[in-house]
């Protein structure tokens, strides 16, 4: 691969027109603060170009649109920060960006909803965050595949952001042991994402 972080540079999408809410930039400045400290948040300020570092410092509105450009530009200066380049922490990270998005209307949708209910809906979550692509759930029992289609996120967000946030929203639907696990990329030379996703 390419780049552990990026994946196959060439195949991501384009991320100035692909678009996500302004609350998932501002989530990145409360998690490095709350687990790094004003330490981490001048580390990862460093590592920024003018433009990422004020979008960093000062987050937009919850809900204005903004480039996924920011979102992942933001990553990369935490990943290669406070994180020390462990891949491995962006799932904890994508966990914690689940539980500071559900804001109490989300979250009581999630509530509401069985596992299943809310997996045979993914695609309309997905649009609540991000503006491009299209998922495709299949949902059989307590299992579930979910395509990914029309979009490719770097590498580090198919792998561990992703799911690491899907299983935070997971449980709050009352599934138990969620495991939500990549089984197609396209950084691997599949034609397109999917995860597979499992629950008791």
């Amino acid at each position: 691969m390419e780049d552990e972080f990026w994946g196959e540079v060439d195949r991501i999408s384009d991320l100035e027109v692909t678009t996500c809410k302004g609350n998932w930039v501002a989530a990145r400045h409360q998690y490095v603060a709350e687990r790094w400290g004003e330490r981490g948040i001048e580390d990862v300020a460093a590592r920024l170009t003018p433009r990422f570092r004020e979008a960093f410092l000062h987050p937009p509105l919850p809900f204005v649109w903004q480039p996924l450009a920011y979102v992942i530009h933001i990553d990369r200066g935490i990943f290669e920060g406070p994180m020390e380049r462990d891949l491995s922490q962006m799932r904890l990270f994508g966990e914690f960006i689940s539980e500071h998005d559900l804001n109490a209307l989300y979250r009581m949708f999630f509530k509401v909803g069985t596992p299943s209910f809310i997996l045979k809906r993914a695609n309309v979550i997905f649009r609540q965050y991000i503006r491009g692509g299209t998922l495709e759930p299949t949902v059989e029992g307590t299992s579930a595949t979910i395509a990914v289609h029309d979009i490719v996120l770097p590498y580090y967000q198919c792998e561990h952001g992703i799911p690491g946030w899907l299983e935070a929203a997971m449980r709050v639907t009352g599934a138990r042991d969620p495991s939500v696990q990549q089984s197609l990329c396209v950084h691997r030379g599949d034609p397109h994402c999917a995860l597979q996703v499992e629950w008791h």
